[in-house]
């Protein structure tokens, strides 16, 4: 039942029509939500392939953010050859995100195949869990960003700044590292001697305190 249209009724008769409207039906867009929340939480979810660098499932980017960050990476990846992805997703898919970025690497394809040297960086923002980040490097790019290398640039630049709910500064940060790596203007042992800010320089802050690293993934209360 729906409302008539082509002749304005009497408020009475339009508040009915509407209240046995939304008794006998589920609308559309609320029903398509439900089912994408459903989906989100199911074990093994990954999000549908996108063509983008930038992909914010959560909405912690502003439009011109995500537009200077798919811009910055474009840009990276015609110079250098090396393809960074940026994820932010509300779920792991049941999954721990170590597993959850090795399947969004499987089936999405991160980087050049015949080379393998994709960087994909996925970020579950702090909701009812803890939030949690990974960097995730190809093996052609493992030479270039070894684990290490990536609990470092994790460390310093990001978990200091996901404390402080600033998500695109904590990723930016982080690609102001990776990227230059990616182009070969230096290196792991550089990084440390020469470029690394020390974490006493952080007011308030102690890595220890913080998060507790796996390889090349962390997680922040």
């Amino acid at each position: 039942m729906s409302c008539p249209n082509k002749r304005k009724p009497l408020w009475g008769t339009c508040l009915l029509a509407a209240a046995l409207c939304l008794a006998t039906h589920t609308l559309p867009a609320q029903q398509d939500t439900t089912q994408q929340d459903t989906s989100q939480h199911a074990t093994g979810w990954l999000p549908q392939k996108s063509k983008q660098l930038v992909n914010d499932l959560c909405g912690m980017l502003s439009d011109q953010q995500r537009a200077d960050m798919e811009q910055r990476l474009l840009q990276c990846e015609d110079s250098s050859g090396v393809q960074i992805m940026v994820m932010f997703t509300p779920d792991l898919g049941g999954d721990d995100i170590a597993g959850f970025t090795q399947r969004l690497w499987e089936e999405w394809g991160v980087g050049n195949k015949e080379h393998n040297n994709g960087v994909a960086i996925v970020v579950k923002p702090k909701n009812e869990t803890d939030g949690e980040v990974r960097i995730q490097p190809g093996y052609g790019m493992e030479g270039a960003l070894p684990d290490a290398f990536c609990k470092r640039i994790i460390e310093d630049a990001m978990i200091p700044l996901f404390i402080e709910e600033d998500y695109y500064g904590a990723v930016d940060t982080a690609l102001d590292i990776i990227i230059p790596v990616a182009q070969g203007e230096y290196d792991y042992e550089t990084y440390i001697k020469e470029m690394r800010a020390p974490a006493t320089t952080r007011a308030g802050w102690a890595a220890s305190s913080y998060w507790a690293s796996s390889s090349s993934s962390s997680s922040w209360p």
